[in-house]
């Protein structure tokens, strides 16, 4: 599923109920057997990330971070800090924070693919 499986049905599955479900994705649905179903519920419940990640951010880049999920740029970031843009730039904060947020979410993303088999886990 982590690769664009619109929904994961079990060897098993009787002819009828695979039709019923490729109507079901047709229909924008996506189709799971019950089994599968608390397999990835367990599965997420596992690889859940924990209440507060701690990402050793500088309270510098605490707060740059912040202001760009806001939708800030550069620009406005550095205006809303009252510093300017050269000065964002300079202490690399920026990129600091792009780069281990970017790593994290790849570590989190890598936890989903790893957990499949080509056994038929989810």
């Amino acid at each position: 599923m982590c690769a664009g499986a619109c929904g994961y049905l079990l060897k098993k599955t009787p002819p009828a109920r695979l039709l019923e479900s490729l109507r079901e994705v047709v229909a924008g649905g996506a189709p799971m057997s019950a089994e599968v179903a608390r397999r990835v519920i367990s599965l997420f419940r596992e690889i859940r990330p924990p209440e507060k990640c701690d990402y050793h951010l500088t309270p510098h880049e605490a707060r740059l971070l912040k202001l760009f999920v806001e939708g800030h740029n550069y620009k406005t970031a550095a205006a809303e800090l009252r510093v300017s843009v050269n000065t964002i730039n300079s202490t690399s904060a920026a990129s600091t924070t792009s780069c281990r947020f970017t790593r994290d979410r790849k570590r989190s993303r890598k936890r989903c693919s790893t957990g499949s088999s080509r056994t038929g886990s989810p």
